[in-house]
């Protein structure tokens, strides 16, 4: 699956997957290496999308609005 059509859903749940890896202790040192470096792509891509996502929401509800809610 590319990587811009890889939900947000579909990434945190992977990211959790390895994070599971590596509270368990049952990985070893190179493949560590490679889910981490995994890990950090997928934490780029969701924060991707939930940016995306606040984007679309500052449209519709108009910037004021917004920033109203983060203030509460």
């Amino acid at each position: 699956m590319k990587e811009k059509n890889l939900k947000f859903e579909q990434a945190l749940k992977e990211l959790q997957s390895i994070v599971e890896h590596f509270e368990n202790g049952d990985i070893e040192l190179d493949d560590a290496i490679e889910k981490f470096k995994r890990g950090s792509e997928l934490v780029k891509i969701c924060e991707t999308k939930l940016n995306d996502a606040e984007g679309k929401i500052n449209e519709l509800l108009g910037n004021n609005q917004v920033r109203e809610m983060k203030d509460e």
